[in-house]
């Protein structure tokens, strides 16, 4: 499973079908960024963090077709530990 490591950056609190989680910017340290969703309880324990916080995430990438047919990717944490 790939692991994301680096600081929390911004958190988008989104909505999507009546399902609520956080998008959160994880910077790495070699200033690359990726959006990670946390989901569930994860949302709750992210949204306890603080911007900065260095972290590692385990994350799956789930591949999808949006209705106008374009392809998208999100990665989603399965778990989270702070550094």
């Amino acid at each position: 499973m790939p692991t994301i490591t680096g600081k929390i950056g911004k958190t988008i609190a989104q909505q999507n079908h009546k399902r609520v989680f956080s998008k959160v910017e994880i910077i790495d340290y070699q200033n690359n960024r990726s959006f990670v969703e946390f989901r569930n309880e994860l949302k709750h324990l992210i949204d306890g963090l603080n911007e900065g916080i260095n972290i590692k995430v385990d994350v799956y990438i789930h591949g999808k077709l949006s209705c106008s047919g374009h392809p998208y990717n999100n990665i989603v944490a399965t778990s989270i530990e702070k550094l």
